[in-house]
């Protein structure tokens, strides 16, 4: 059976997670239909290629001033999207992302002690 990315992503939307709203995801609706949509185009171009003009396709995609240009398209639409229009969201964004950033950090310190602590549990260690 083949399933394309349409099938995918209207499957997706119309099985909602018993954890979460109706329609959204673990990374959030608006992320995920972003990611959706990408994949889609990207799928879209690709779609009528040969296979021996895809690497010609996306090798200049992977450049370093393609890459410039997506990160500073990103940002003015978040600017345009959030801080134009005086929006909380990014406050949510620095508080959560900080979180998650924080935890991050503190994880590898956090799996050494957890190691440690079984280690001696183990060796009869009080």
């Amino acid at each position: 059976m083949m399933v394309s990315v349409d099938d995918y992503s209207s499957s997706k939307a119309q099985t909602p997670n018993a954890n979460s709203h109706v329609g959204e995801g673990k990374l959030g609706f608006g992320f995920q239909i972003r990611i959706e949509m990408a994949m889609r185009n990207l799928y879209n171009e690709m779609r009528g290629m040969k296979v021996k003009d895809l690497p010609a396709h996306l090798k200049p995609m992977f450049t370093v001033d393609y890459v410039k240009n997506s990160i500073k398209r990103g940002l003015d639409n978040y600017h345009a999207k959030h801080i134009q229009t005086s929006s909380a969201d990014p406050l949510y964004h620095v508080c959560f992302g900080g979180m998650i950033f924080s935890y991050l950090v503190a994880l590898p310190e956090e799996r050494r002690h957890l190691e440690h602590q079984q280690h001696a549990k183990e060796h009869g260690a009080h």
